[in-house]
């Protein structure tokens, strides 16, 4: 029997090879996605670590349960004098900083690469200078001096002495680049360009005069940090909170982890498509074969062959043909990983992924899943030959007619009717993405039941033109669509998982891009928005008395935005207008009334309504509040079209202070 299996499989081993070819798509996609996590994670993880490079405690603003970053504390300043106390305790280095956001700008204006944008001020005790590694030139000395990350000078072509114009809050300024830095390991800080200032010129540039954003401090030799936490800890006023080095690093790292969690899952279900394809595939190919073979089988059983052995040796080829799969897919998926940190990286987002690691536990998982999928597939075709009886090796292989089964079409109207009510219920109570995803799955299982049954029907419909062909082609093509249902519709039905995902995503796409332009179109009568090319950048105040000034121009309003905690719930969008003049542009709640969505508002009815009678912010208050250049997403307050008009802020003119020619 390992002999006739073996000559089976030399006998239809291209065949074989292709339907190999279906489940190695789905363990590469699977195994991929292991990879790429794993490394963008590994990576992540060490670029945190070292970040805590020669600090053992973090002072910094206590975050609310489940946040942290902008929004949800560690935005909020300290106050100098925090600063003095610490450094009051003995045998201690303690620094203070300020973090914000810088565009750097290339020779000819446009941004350089980077994925997202840091300013922040240069250490000024040697400890918590470590992490700045491979630097050339000196540290920013005066106010208008500059350290970039070493990424960002190859990009740019900068050295040190060369001048280089930075955005900070909507504004161009041009500065002298004193140094060029790394960090870390790494040649920029985590695919994100740097701009490094003397500390008094990144508090003045960053609206925090004399304030900082967190307070690093390094232990004397022979103070454990939980020690000098307990120390510092004593003698903070309320509302901050120092942690360890290694705690917020854990605690980063975990949220990283968990926001990564997304990016697997996404491609977790490509795999799992796949893999469901594949075993549909599995399924026909080997039922074809049995069909085929039918007269090979019942030899077999001529000669003495047992039903198990007959069964063994179907599931032992799709054993060895799901192994060469699963070994090939395995191999597949690091160099897919390694392609999509290519394809990326010419897109511009540039990872900071310093190499592949490749998880050996998840890549036999993921081959696992593609063997196990391939024998599960192929239990049905191979208990199918074991019904093969002897008398027919004296006869010719003929296909039984299929006769018209009502279990089946019981079977599949209750399966389509529960998957169609799952899906309704997802679309129309908001259920969530796993109860239509769920109900999706049973339709698709329901109209697969159901196919064999529509098969012969539609066969000869849609196959009747062809019969008026020249020839027997089109007639011979029918009959054997139309001979076997069962087999045409399980080969249909991995070309119809695929036009299915398909369809649904351009119906997803669209109706996202309808709805957003009908709630623009609703929630605004603007005629143009100007937005910053960096959301982190913002734009600058001047901008709005400019584009006022304008002829044809009726109104302007300003709208600033910030990344909030709102009842407890941390990283919240908050907007802020001018009521007299955002009411003229479109539709509003009232005078200084605060829209919150749904889900925000309905835990915190009770809080809501103790604050309806708090008075509105002056303009002074919301000033101080929301800095421009806060960390937040804009929203556009009108149509956007492709002839919306584009400033140059490193341009001549009022913004950037350079005289316009002529």
């Amino acid at each position: 029997m390992l002999r006739a299996t073996f000559r089976g499989l030399i006998a239809h081993k291209v065949r074989l090879a292709l339907t190999a070819l279906a489940i190695a798509l789905g363990v590469a996609f699977m195994s991929g996605s292991f990879v790429f996590t794993a490394s963008l994670t590994h990576s992540l993880d060490s670029l945190i670590s070292e970040a805590g490079t020669g600090t053992d405690i973090v002072v910094q603003h206590q975050a609310p349960a489940g946040g942290f970053g902008a929004g949800s504390g560690s935005r909020q300043t300290m106050a100098a004098s925090v600063l003095g106390r610490i450094r009051a305790l003995p045998d201690v280095a303690a620094a203070g900083g300020v973090t914000g956001h810088a565009q750097l700008l290339g020779r000819n204006g446009k941004a350089l690469p980077g994925q997202f944008t840091v300013a922040t001020s240069w250490p000024g005790q040697a400890p918590f200078q470590a992490i700045y590694t491979r630097r050339a030139g000196r540290p920013p000395a005066g106010p208008g001096q500059v350290m970039i990350d070493r990424a960002s000078a190859q990009a740019g072509h900068f050295g040190v002495g060369d001048s280089i114009t930075i955005l900070l809050a909507g504004q161009a300024r041009v500065f002298t680049i004193s140094g060029i830095t790394g960090y870390g390991s790494a040649s920029s800080y985590a695919g994100g360009s740097l701009a490094m200032f003397g500390l008094s010129t990144a508090q003045q540039l960053l609206g925090a005069t004399g304030r900082y954003d967190a307070i690093g401090v390094k232990a004397a030799t022979g103070v454990s940090a939980q020690q000098l936490r307990d120390q510092v800890a004593r003698i903070l006023p309320p509302g901050l909170t120092a942690l360890t080095s290694a705690s917020a690093a854990a605690t980063q790292e975990s949220q990283l982890n968990s926001q990564l969690s997304i990016l697997t899952t996404f491609f977790l279900v490509f795999a799992a498509v796949a893999l469901f394809v594949g075993a549909f595939v599995i399924w026909n190919t080997f039922s074809i074969m049995i069909g085929q073979r039918t007269r090979e089988l019942a030899l077999l059983r001529t000669l003495g062959a047992a039903r198990s052995q007959v069964f063994g040796s179907v599931l032992a080829e799709a054993g060895a043909v799901g192994t060469v799969a699963a070994l090939a897919g395995a191999g597949l998926g690091v160099a897919l990983s390694k392609g999509l940190l290519a394809a990326l990286s010419s897109f511009g987002v540039s990872l900071p992924v310093a190499g592949l690691v490749v998880p050996p536990g998840r890549l036999a998982l993921a081959a696992g899943a593609g063997l196990a999928i391939t024998l599960v597939a192929a239990v049905a075709p191979a208990h199918r030959a074991t019904r093969v009886a002897p008398v027919q090796a004296l006869r010719d292989a003929e296909t039984s007619p299929a006769s018209f089964s009502p279990r089946r079409l019981a079977a599949g109207l209750v399966v389509v009717t529960a998957g169609v009510g799952l899906v309704l219920a997802g679309l129309s109570t908001g259920a969530g993405v796993t109860v239509t995803g769920a109900g999706a799955l049973l339709s698709f299982v329901g109209v697969t039941v159901l196919g064999p049954l529509a098969a012969r029907p539609l066969a000869r419909v849609i196959g009747f033109p062809l019969t008026r062909l020249p020839g027997r082609t089109g007639v011979l093509a029918r009959g054997n669509t139309m001979r076997d249902p069962k087999r045409t519709s399980a080969t249909a039905a991995a070309l119809m998982i695929g036009l299915a995902l398909i369809v649904a995503a351009s119906v997803m796409v669209d109706s996202s891009k309808t709805m957003l332009n009908r709630q623009i179109a609703v929630a605004s009568k603007t005629s143009f928005y100007v937005q910053a090319a960096s959301a982190d950048i913002g734009l600058t105040p001047r901008l709005a008395a400019v584009l006022a000034a304008q002829p044809g121009v009726r109104a302007v309003t300003e709208v600033r935005a910030t990344d909030a905690t709102v009842a407890g719930a941390a990283h919240k969008n908050v907007d802020g207008v001018a009521p007299a003049v955002i009411g003229s542009l479109g539709r509003r709640r009232g005078a200084g009334a605060v829209r919150l969505v749904r889900d925000i508002a309905a835990p915190h009815r009770r809080d809501l309504r103790q604050c309806r009678a708090a008075q509105r912010l002056s303009a002074e208050q919301r000033d101080a509040h929301i800095p421009l250049g806060t960390r937040g997403r804009q929203r556009r307050p009108g149509k956007g079209r492709s002839r919306r008009p584009r400033l140059d802020p490193a341009g001549p003119g009022p913004l950037s202070g350079r005289p316009a020619d002529g």
